[in-house]
């Protein structure tokens, strides 16, 4: 009778595992909270055309909105990221400045990260240094630098000036490296 359950539990944390994985990618479906989908169709055409992705159209489109809206393995997406950067600024002209960056910083890094492994310069563990340390960031009010150096790197990253490896949290923010003896 336990193998009866634990089998119909599997099944349905499974069905609920994979249907959390579906995500909308049809042009009716596009969620409104994300860039236009045809930004992302024409760049994977172009990425396509330079034999640069080789994923489908529905894959590639999969990963742009777990980038902005999350998945189960990084429930804070770019979307989130945004909120938790504006919430810290004090002036509507701060805040309209960041956003404005923050939202073509996000487009130039997911059209490049959402390609297939072998010709992203972007990889998943950028992604998560740069959201752990705009965190930092906002904790330590250094949202405006912090998004230089972002922007600065990931232009470098996408144009192969820098190669993804150098990318970790002590380029950003240094131990402090304290000797208690």
């Amino acid at each position: 009778m336990n193998l009866k359950y634990n089998l119909l539990g599997l099944l349905i944390f499974c069905s609920v595992l994979i249907s959390a994985c579906s995500t909308p990618v049809s042009e009716e479906d596009w969620p409104s909270a994300l860039p236009d989908r045809n930004l992302f169709v024409n760049s994977w055409r172009l990425q396509k055309e330079a034999g640069h992705n080789d994923n489908s159209l529905d894959n590639h489109l999969l990963w742009i909105h777990r980038f902005y809206e999350g998945s189960i393995l990084f429930a804070t997406g770019w979307n989130d990221m945004i909120e938790i950067v504006l919430s810290s600024l004090d002036t509507a002209a701060e805040k309209e400045d960041m956003q404005n960056r923050l939202d073509d910083l996000g487009i130039d890094i997911v059209i490049e990260w959402a390609q297939n492994n072998d010709s992203r310069n972007i990889t998943s563990s950028t992604i998560s240094v740069w959201g752990n340390g705009i965190r930092t960031a906002v904790e330590n009010s250094e949202q405006f630098q912090y998004l230089d150096l972002i922007e600065k790197d990931a232009a470098a990253l996408i144009s192969g000036d820098l190669d993804a490896k150098v990318i970790s949290r002590e380029r950003y923010y240094p131990s402090e490296g304290f000797n208690d003896f």
